[in-house]
């Protein structure tokens, strides 16, 4: 039995463009990511995903409405699917976040940041979790960068995160297969 998964970054954000780390902080989606995501809901017509399951963030849940729209799916929320939590550095741009933290090799520790190992523990638990919950079905993830990034470094992959609206397949048959 195999499950499918289309693994999906939300669309464009203000944030995104500027370059701001955005979190846990709800950002809705721009103009260019409503436009980007209805590209991609055309390109998903006529595959059979059954239907569409987002994070609980604003540019997530958006980004499931206009594709399940498109579709003619239903789509539910999901915390666990949920971008890393930044904490104290959320709203920064990558620019600020080095200035102020120069020493930081990459990983900060501090108050309310979510750390990487925790991140790719969620991740690896919550898209295990799904493969017990919907066994054998087609099924559109919406999620963030850092979820995505995390699900493939907890499987050992340093594999490119996909770009805003853009998807990645993959499979579970007793073990992860990225297709």
């Amino acid at each position: 039995m195999k499950t499918k998964f289309g693994l999906i970054r939300h669309g464009t954000t203000d944030w995104n463009i500027e370059r701001r780390i955005q979190g846990w902080s709800d950002i809705p989606l721009n103009a260019r990511g409503r436009r980007e995501v209805s590209i991609l809901a055309k390109t998903l017509k006529g595959q059979d995903w059954e239907f569409i399951i987002t994070s609980d963030l604003k540019r997530a849940k958006e980004t499931g409405r206009i594709i399940g729209d498109h579709l003619e799916i239903p789509f539910f929320t999901f915390e666990g699917l949920r971008e890393r939590k930044f904490g104290p550095v959320e709203g920064m741009t990558i620019g600020e976040l080095r200035a102020a933290y120069p020493d930081s090799d990459g990983e900060l520790l501090l108050p309310g940041l979510e750390s990487r190992q925790e991140i790719n523990e969620r991740a690896l638990t919550v898209m295990n979790l799904l493969t017990v919950l919907f066994h054998d079905r087609r099924i559109l993830i919406v999620s963030h960068g850092g979820f995505l990034r995390a699900f493939f470094l907890s499987l050992g992959l340093n594999r490119k995160v996909p770009e805003n609206a853009e998807m990645i397949e993959v499979t579970w048959e007793g073990s992860w297969n990225i297709l």
